[in-house]
């Protein structure tokens, strides 16, 4: 399902099934990532919510590697692989905190 037809979004498509998925079953997903700046990383990430800005689909997650909030472009994620791990919610771990600190809202 597409929003507007733009490049980066078309580009994020590829990762949306796996993204949706996790969201619904709780599971840790492993990614390659890259920033803005072209460098990449590896993150571990449960995925708390997908949003569409305008060009981008964008998963709010926390980052179990940077141990807070993180949104990641799908665009921009360059591997994805389940980790067959899943996980509970815990506090100051949930979409709700995620919302209530303001993280989740916007690039």
């Amino acid at each position: 399902m597409a929003v507007f037809a733009a490049p980066e979004a078309e580009a994020g498509f590829v990762n949306l099934p796996i993204l949706r998925a996790a969201l619904r079953e709780k599971r840790v997903l492993s990614i390659a990532y890259a920033r803005a700046d072209g460098q990449t990383s590896t993150r571990r990430i449960r995925p708390l919510q997908l949003q569409y800005w305008g060009r981008v689909w964008i998963c709010s997650a926390w980052c179990e590697v940077r141990q807070d909030f993180r949104m990641f472009r799908a665009d921009r994620i360059q591997a994805i692989n389940q980790t067959g791990e899943t996980f509970t919610d815990e506090p100051g771990k949930t979409l709700s905190d995620c919302i209530r600190i303001n993280a989740c809202e916007g690039l």
